[in-house]
């Protein structure tokens, strides 16, 4: 419980590419994500990043993105039917999920 706090309680920290976006972010707007300064809008008003990304390129940072370790003997079978997106999935009594 106490471990759950301190982590709750922790101040974000900036991604691997966050002083290149404190450079661009013109609008200071940045939030909290799982632990991390992300970026909500680079400029005052979304115009240029809402037609930077309907018709042109975007690169958005989504480094505060948990990442999974799956393990077990049903560990291929459950990776398999997620990427396909299929529905059935291995049972939790044989394999273990942790965040890695």
């Amino acid at each position: 419980m106490l471990c759950e706090r301190a982590e709750r309680d922790a101040l974000p920290i900036g991604t691997a590419v966050h002083e290149r976006t404190l450079e661009l972010c013109q609008s200071l707007n940045y939030r909290e994500w799982s632990g991390f300064y992300a970026v909500s809008a680079y400029e005052t008003h979304h115009e240029h990043e809402y037609n930077a990304i309907r018709n042109a390129s975007a690169l958005i940072d989504i480094s505060p993105l948990y990442k999974y370790l799956v393990t077990g003997k049903d560990a291929t079978r459950l990776e398999s039917s997620t990427a396909a997106g299929a529905t059935n999935s291995a049972t939790s009594s044989t394999m273990a999920l942790s965040r890695a």
